[in-house]
């Protein structure tokens, strides 16, 4: 990653022995923390997510529905919580009927 905006992309005030990707100026590590919708900050929410939930870190992980080829989803149970991971890998929607318990019910939260 390149680290800034400035010459040679901050790696160096000398001759690179690489060349620098044109794009530096734009896609570098100091727009990535600064921008909050960047794979960095999209990074940083899930890290935390992870230490607030240890559902996340010591769940029983069970596959559901493997045979889908767009969608990734999974859950994990701890004691009484159970989450459940819906990964869409398509630039298409994709509706999966979400059912936990039982029920319709769910609280969710979009990254």
């Amino acid at each position: 990653m390149q680290w800034d905006d400035s010459a040679n992309a901050g790696f160096t005030t000398g001759t690179p022995w690489i060349k620098v990707n044109s794009n530096y100026p734009k896609v570098n590590a100091k727009q990535e923390v600064s921008d909050p919708d960047s794979v960095f900050s999209y990074y940083k929410k899930l890290i935390r997510l992870r230490h607030e939930n240890e559902i996340i870190v010591y769940g029983d992980y069970e596959l559901l529905a493997p045979e889908d080829e767009a969608l990734f989803i999974y859950t994990r149970m701890l004691g009484t919580q159970r989450l459940m991971v819906l990964c869409n890998f398509t630039e298409k929607r994709s509706c999966h009927s979400a059912r936990s318990n039982g029920t319709d019910s769910c609280r969710c939260q979009a990254f």
